[in-house]
């Protein structure tokens, strides 16, 4: 319980004073270590209301974080349920 506290800590001030790209890392990390974490689509969703406009300069895509947090958060989940080392 206390590492997961830790975690979103972590994620937090990475999206308040990180580059995005060390947000989505360190996403990825605690994604695949925790089991259910959610926090990374309230991270996505964080920095799309933060920094919405200028995040997405090559796509044009509003939300693109959100999106993309939601469709990673699924593809984990169901390559956990594939991995061995998860099973």
């Amino acid at each position: 319980m206390i590492k997961r506290a830790i975690a979103d800590v972590c994620i937090l001030l990475s999206v308040l004073y990180a580059p995005w790209w060390v947000t989505a890392f360190i996403g990825i990390l605690f994604v695949f270590y925790f089991s259910n974490y959610y926090e990374l689509i309230a991270a996505g969703v964080l920095v799309d209301v933060l920094y919405g406009n200028n995040s997405t300069p090559l796509f044009h895509i509003p939300f693109i974080f959100s999106i993309g947090s939601v469709v990673f958060y699924v593809l984990v989940q169901f390559l956990k349920t594939k991995m061995r080392m998860y099973i």
